[in-house]
């Protein structure tokens, strides 16, 4: 899947992201996430739901077009797995639909989950030079992330 540009007509629905808040992620990075998840939201007729993981889902919540996302949470280490496990109950239990998932992160798990753990498509927006094993890729430009103290 692909997302529409801002003039597009054809608006985003049922999408999920996913924020990696592990302790790899800077609080400059952390923050373009936030602000890119609430220029999707704005492109989505419904909104989007928003997860923000690092070992865990730390939070699991609607974000409504015209609001801003919640602040962060996390700083552990980092897994995919709680999000499409989260994913899948809320599909399956709560009849959730949901067309895609965008997960944004630096590309730094203890393992990537299998494809068959996720039923919908995902594009996965990585700060880093890593690939994806599966899903759609795209490296999200990190150059300009850098703080004062070098640190991301």
């Amino acid at each position: 899947f692909a997302l529409p540009d801002i003039n597009s007509e054809d608006m985003i629905s049922n999408l999920v992201i996913a924020v990696d808040t592990s302790g790899s992620i800077g609080k400059k990075e952390l923050q373009h996430f936030v602000s890119e998840t609430f220029h999707i939201a704005r492109l989505s007729h419904d909104g989007v739901i928003l997860c923000y993981c690092d070992a865990e889902v730390q939070s699991w919540d609607e974000v409504e077009s015209d609001e801003f996302p919640p602040v962060p949470i996390g700083g552990g280490g980092t897994q995919f797995s709680p999000v499409f496990e989260r994913l899948n109950r809320e599909i399956n239990e709560n009849n959730l639909s949901v067309s895609g998932l965008v997960y944004l992160t630096d590309g730094y798990p203890y393992g990537w989950p299998e494809q068959h753990e996720c039923p919908v498509p995902v594009l996965w927006v990585i700060t880093t030079d890593v690939e994806a094993p599966w899903g759609r890729t795209i490296h999200y430009d990190a150059t300009d992330l850098a703080v004062p103290n070098g640190n991301r």
